[in-house]
Formats: structure tokens, C-alpha cells, sequence
């Protein structure tokens, strides 16, 4: 809980209401209905249950065993007949991620080196060993709307009640008289949320914002007493108004600056490093053949 909605819970009595109070979920009301003065003390003991050779030996031979039988008949039903559970997945690209099980580059590797129709001997997943078979492969390109439309949907209305956000947040910009703040928004539009934010450096998280770079970038160009146009976010838009901004603390600039001036020059070290690494790989000519013994 909360500090706030834990100091009204105890300060109660059975049958009480308090409230309204506030805390950073928002209003509550509450009722205390019973208190209870018990304690009570659990004691468990965890163990791990790690499989023994032979039964991961067994594992695989099953599985091994239903691969052979599976290419001898049909998939599915050597699948019901085992007691297996079928689950259908899809890779979007080679080496990306394979929905319910993770990355595997083994998989991936045999998945885009075969054709529908093809099943695989047991691969090593996590919690065990894992059959695969081909069923559909489709064309690199881009996919016909009607299989992404529901997909794109939640991204379009998204996009599409931002705009009107924007909108709105012009209409009462361009309604503010010069020399007015933002305290007047909630009386041209009382739906508009007219926060107060507690002080903030530019290279840090803004209070109810976050690192939204939209926002920082604004405020950085702004002047005291100056409001912004609107600002778009991915949540929606902002009005800024910049109500003071401090002057550099030059003591405490000079206390931090090697400091500083250290950090800097591991970023870009770090930087420097990775895109050497990048472009080894690029220009590298490795065929990695480990699925073929690792499995």
C-alpha cells in the first residue's frame, strides 16, 4: 500500500469511512469493515526437482520416435495418438523471436532452410525437446491488409485520437491572450488536465511524464512565462508553459565535471566498440552449422 492509503487504513476504526484522500493512483474512498490483531508466521521449504539422464534420455527418444512415425503417417493425428500437445506458431524472420517458445536460432536456421511439409527431429526447448513441422511458408513482402487490419487497428485508432488531441490542444492555444497561463485552459476546456510539475533537469524523467523527448526538446526551447504550441506525445498532446528555469550551478558543475567528462568518454567508447563489432559481423562470411550437433 501506499503511505497515504496505509495511514488511513490503520487510523480507522471498524465501520469508519475516510475520505476522500489522495494518493499517486488517484481519489479513494474507504471503509474499514474489521481489523484483525492476528500474526501469522509461514515456514516452507523449497526443493528443485532436476531431471536425471535417463529420463532426458527418455524424453528425446519419444520424441525422436514420434518425428519417425509422424513423417510415416500424419502429423496431427501421430500427435493425438501420443498423448502430444499440437501448439501452431509462426517466425516472421529468420533468427527473430518464435511466439510461446522464445529465440532459437536452430529452429529459425531449419525452419527457413526447408520447405511446407518438412518435420524436424527434436529440438532442445525450454522445458524440453520440441518436433517441429512445416506447414505454410509464404513469400517475403508485404502482407495483403486483410491479414494485418486487425493488427493495424489499435494502432490507426490510436494515431487517429492523437490527431484530434492535437486538434483540440490548438484550439484552446490559439483561444489564450497574450499574457495569459495556463491556469485559463481549464476554464476554456474543463475536460483539458492542468498539472503544476515539480522541478526537473532536462536529463532526467519529468514528474507524471516520463523521458519524452518531445516534451524535454520543447521545454529546452521555451522562455519563462513562454507557452508552447502542442506538443505530440504517444499518450497525446501538451500545452508547456516554462514557469522558471534555474541558472547553471557552476560549483556543482566543476565538482561533477571529470566526472562527467569520464562518463562521456565511455559512452563513446562503448559506441565506437559496438559498431566495430557491427561491422565485423557485416563483413564476415560464417556459415554456423552448430544446429547440426546441438540440438
Amino acid at each position: 500500500m501506499t503511505p497515504a492509503f496505509e495511514e488511513a487504513a490503520f487510523s480507522a476504526s471498524p465501520g469508519e469511512i475516510v475520505g476522500p484522500f489522495r494518493s499517486p493512483f488517484g481519489l479513494h474512498i474507504l471503509e474499514l469493515t474489521d481489523r484483525d490483531s492476528r500474526e501469522v508466521k509461514l515456514a516452507y521449504i523449497t526443493m528443485r526437482i532436476d531431471v536425471s539422464p535417463q529420463t532426458r534420455n527418455d524424453l528425446y527418444e519419444r520424441a525422436a520416435d514420434f518425428a519417425f512415425n509422424a513423417r510415416q503417417s500424419d502429423f496431427s493425428s501421430e500427435a493425438g495418438q501420443m498423448g502430444f500437445t499440437l501448439q501452431e506458431t509462426s517466425i516472421q524472420e529468420e533468427g527473430g523471436v518464435i511466439p510461446g517458445i522464445g529465440v532459437i536460432q536452430s529452429v529459425s536456421r531449419w525452419a527457413f532452410t526447408n520447405s511446407a511439409g518438412e518435420i524436424s527431429e527434436p529440438f532442445t526447448v525450454p522445458g524440453g525437446y520440441a518436433v517441429f513441422a512445416i506447414t505454410e511458408e509464404n513469400p517475403a513482402g508485404v502482407r495483403p491488409f486483410t491479414e494485418v487490419k486487425e493488427s493495424v487497428r489499435p494502432l490507426a485508432m490510436s494515431e487517429a485520437r492523437i490527431d484530434r488531441t492535437v486538434e483540440i490542444a490548438q484550439g484552446v492555444r490559439d483561444q489564450l491572450q497574450p499574457g495569459e497561463s495556463l491556469s485559463k485552459v481549464s476554464e476554456l476546456n474543463p475536460a483539458i488536465d492542468v498539472r503544476s510539475a515539480e522541478s526537473f533537469t532536462l536529463a532526467g524523467s519529468v514528474p507524471g511524464v516520463g523521458r519524452d523527448q518531445s516534451f524535454v526538446g520543447t521545454v529546452a526551447g521555451l522562455e519563462p512565462g513562454q507557452i508552447s504550441g502542442p506538443v505530440r506525445s504517444t499518450r497525446g498532446a501538451y500545452l508547456i508553459e516554462l514557469l522558471s528555469r534555474s541558472p547553471l550551478d557552476s560549483t556543482a558543475y566543476v565538482a561533477q565535471k571529470e566526472s562527467l567528462r569520464g562518463r562521456i568518454l565511455q559512452d563513446k567508447r562503448n559506441q565506437v566498440l559496438t559498431a566495430w563489432l557491427e561491422g565485423l559481423r557485416q563483413d564476415a562470411d560464417i556459415e554456423d552449422h552448430r544446429d547440426l550437433f546441438y540440438r
